[in-house]
């Protein structure tokens, strides 16, 4: 097979306005913080080329240049730090090791620890595979394939987030992707169209290719700097801004350009036309007996479709008839509903009472055994969060048995102790049970308060449920422990105690 090789310069587009430098204009906060900092450490990838890189022991790359130029504009030196790896330069750069990192994409975790500047350069997305692997026109042909992608960097976060269901093989630097494509280790890597192409075309990996470009957003290249420098942020801003579209462009060219081979393998195509025509016969020929078959079972169907209709026909006599049904249990169960909510205190009778109060209330079913009750006599207010035996409408007629015991312990028995309340309420409620079976357990576990507006007097009596109590002031909780008893037949009933609850300043009282 003939190969012609034609060598395209990468061209980007770059932020900036201009084809002349320009002279950097800093205030004198800026100047002064530039005099006691003649030297600036930074991070860096090793093995990000063409974009930054370690070669010969020597920083090297895009963001080099830009570093240099940056250097001459500002009148500073940009000294790399040794790093090993890309996460040691972020740790170097959290512990202030070094101040900047030159060359990466902004994110919400990285702002945490780092401001910005505007990005100085963009780079789109491509797919590498094996130069004989199958066709792929996506990220969503990897599907049940093996991708690497290099650990900690932008296109691995954001592939990870956004395609879970990919197995991610994580390897040190984009090179080592490669590698493993390479060596099969991986079906596929996806990185920026330079770096791809920097080492397709530099680094030997000639039995590699670029499959097709990716939906993903190109990367936007900033220079990081740690978060207490926002003055060193200020000071970068304005230098790249004084770089002109021309100098970057210089930069760019002098480490970028991208390869293409074009050519045609008349062997492999022809081969491809073999195949395809046996698969057109073959198609003629099962459509020939797909054919005959198919007669054959259109008369057994004609026969399948005339029984079928006549169930069908019963089918949906019968659907009617259950949805009927339904219907009306559902139309009985909303009403339920209503009649159940009607019994709920309103918002407006709470806040009236205690002001800054809330109600969260999700019920599991349409109706529930959970309910919250809150009844006012004279200086009194009474109010309880209740979660009844049962679930759906059996749990919900046992909360119309104990809201109505509550009710009648505080308004026919005339008790305002909280203990006595639910001594009250448990005696009405195994009373009302009992009438039908002397077995019936049903019943409630309860937090009872009791608050004496007069006073200023909080009581509390509890059925299995505590009351918690938060004192802001010196941030604590504490809680307030409930009897170990429901509201109901037990085998072991006891009086219910009843507890003052100490109101100081800034109290938070939580019922559930």
């Amino acid at each position: 097979m003939t190969r012609r090789h034609l060598l395209f310069i990468l061209a980007f587009v770059l932020s900036f306005s201009g084809l002349h430098s320009q002279e950097v204009d800093l205030t004198e906060e800026e100047k002064e913080w530039l005099k006691y900092h003649p030297e600036i450490y930074h991070g860096y990838d090793a093995a990000w080329q063409p974009i930054e890189f370690i070669e010969d022991g020597k920083y090297s790359g895009i963001s080099s240049g830009v570093l240099q130029l940056l250097g001459k504009k500002l009148g500073v030196k940009f000294v790399p730090k040794k790093c090993e790896t890309w996460d040691d330069a972020m740790a170097m750069l959290k512990r202030k090791e070094v101040l900047i990192l030159p060359a990466l994409m902004k994110n919400e975790e990285r702002e945490k620890f780092m401001i910005f500047t505007e990005p100085y350069q963009e780079f789109g997305f491509v797919i590498v595979t094996e130069s004989k692997a199958d066709f792929v026109g996506g990220i969503s042909d990897l599907s049940n394939k093996k991708i690497a992608l290099p650990k900690g960097y932008y296109i691995t976060n954001l592939i990870k987030k956004e395609y879970p269901e990919l197995d991610i093989l994580e390897e040190d630097g984009v090179e080592n992707c490669l590698m493993a494509v390479s060596t099969k280790k991986a079906d596929a890597t996806i990185g920026n169209l330079a770096v791809v192409s920097y080492f397709l075309n530099y680094k030997g990996f000639q039995n590699l290719k670029i499959a097709c470009p990716t939906a993903v957003a190109p990367i936007k290249v900033s220079i990081g700097i740690n978060k207490t420098e926002p003055i060193l942020q200020s000071i970068l801003q304005k230098g790249l801004n004084s770089i002109s579209t021309k100098e970057m462009n210089a930069i760019v060219q002098d480490w970028v350009s991208v390869r293409y081979e074009h050519g045609v393998d008349m062997a492999e195509i022809w081969r491809k036309v073999y195949i395809g025509v046996g698969i057109v016969l073959l198609i003629i020929f099962l459509i020939f007996m797909w054919n005959r078959y198919l007669k054959k079972q259109i008369r057994l169907r004609k026969k399948a479709e005339a029984e079928l209709q006549e169930s069908l026909d019963m089918i949906k006599e019968q659907k009617l008839l259950i949805e009927e049904k339904n219907n009306e249990v559902m139309d009985s169960i909303m009403y339920a509903k209503r009649i159940q909510n009607a019994l709920l205190p309103s918002d407006e009778l709470l806040r009236d009472h205690f002001k800054d109060s809330f109600v969260l209330y999700k019920p599991k079913d349409i109706v529930a055994g959970d309910f919250y009750w809150m009844d006012v006599i004279d200086e009194y207010s009474f109010v309880a969060a209740a979660d009844c035996t049962g679930h759906g409408v059996p749990g919900a007629m046992v909360s119309v048995v104990c809201h109505n015991a509550l009710h009648r312990a505080v308004m026919e028995f005339d008790l305002r102790e909280p203990g006595e309340i639910l001594d009250k309420t448990r005696e009405i409620v195994i009373n009302t049970f009992s009438k039908y079976d002397k077995n019936i357990k049903d019943g409630m576990d309860v937090a009872l308060l009791v608050y004496n507006e007069k006073t200023k007097e909080l009581k509390y009596a509890g059925a299995n449920n505590s009351l918690y109590q938060i004192d802001t002031e010196i941030e604590e909780l504490s809680e307030l422990k409930a009897d170990k008893q429901p509201v109901g037949l037990y085998a072991n009933l006891n009086p219910f105690t009843t507890h003052t609850v100490d109101l100081s300043l800034g109290s938070k009282i939580y019922l559930f």
